[in-house]
This record gives structure tokens, sequence and C-alpha cells, in this order.
């Protein structure tokens, strides 16, 4: 199943793929990717939600970068579908 992406956050047409001034393809970040990338460095900007990242880590027993991560797109994924709305 394909995971709703949103797009490209900044579409820049891709100039090895255009072929008579039509544009098949862009390059860049997704939408996504953008919005997990902004939640990312909300969560690492407080020291209060950094320590419940931490325990939360630990007692999940994987990393502190990975709760991150998987914090990240968990809102990112929730902007998607209330921008769906």
């Amino acid at each position: 199943m394909m995971r709703d992406d949103g797009g490209p956050a900044f579409p820049a047409p891709d100039a090895s793929w255009e072929h008579f001034g039509n544009k098949m393809g862009y390059t860049g970040m997704s939408l996504r990717d953008h919005f997990a990338g902004l939640a990312m460095q909300s969560m690492t900007s407080d020291m209060y939600r950094v320590k419940s990242l931490i325990k939360a880590s630990e007692t999940l027993g994987h990393s502190y970068a990975t709760e991150v991560a998987i914090q990240s797109y968990v809102l990112a994924d929730a902007m998607l579908r209330e921008g769906a709305k």
C-alpha cells in the first residue's frame, strides 16, 4: 500500500525529465518529510519533550533518535490527514 506523502514540498521541475516542454517529474522532498522535519525541530528544542522521548525510547527498547523519528512521522501523518479534510 502506498502511503500518501503529500506530494513535493517545494516542487521544482526535474530538467532531466522534461521533454518538449512537458514536465514529467519533480525533485525534492515530500511534504510528509518536510512536516516530519519541522516536528523533529520542535520536539528536540524543548527539554521537557526531550526527557519524555528519552524515557519512551528506553521503555520501548530503541534509541532516542528512533523515537524522535517515529514521533516526527506520526505528527507529519496527522498533518496530512487534517489537511486532506
